[in-house]
């Protein structure tokens, strides 16, 4: 019930590593992270979310608490 969660993903929109994988290069150019994952953090009752891109930038990550 209490703890935190860390989500890190992919970042397309940087069209960087995550494109040029295999078979990923047609990847939305959407992060997914930032634009979807932080509404659902809220909607499942995560408080003091926090996201943005990793330091390397290829990565986005959201966090938040839950007590």
């Amino acid at each position: 019930e209490n703890g935190r969660l860390l989500i890190v993903d992919l970042n397309p929109s940087q069209r960087g590593l995550a494109t040029s994988l295999p078979g990923h290069n047609q990847l939305e150019q959407v992060d997914h992270v930032r634009n979807e994952v932080v509404t659902r953090l809220e909607t499942a009752g995560f408080t003091n979310i926090q996201s943005g891109p990793h330091p390397n930038k290829q990565f986005s990550y959201a966090i938040g608490e839950k007590s």
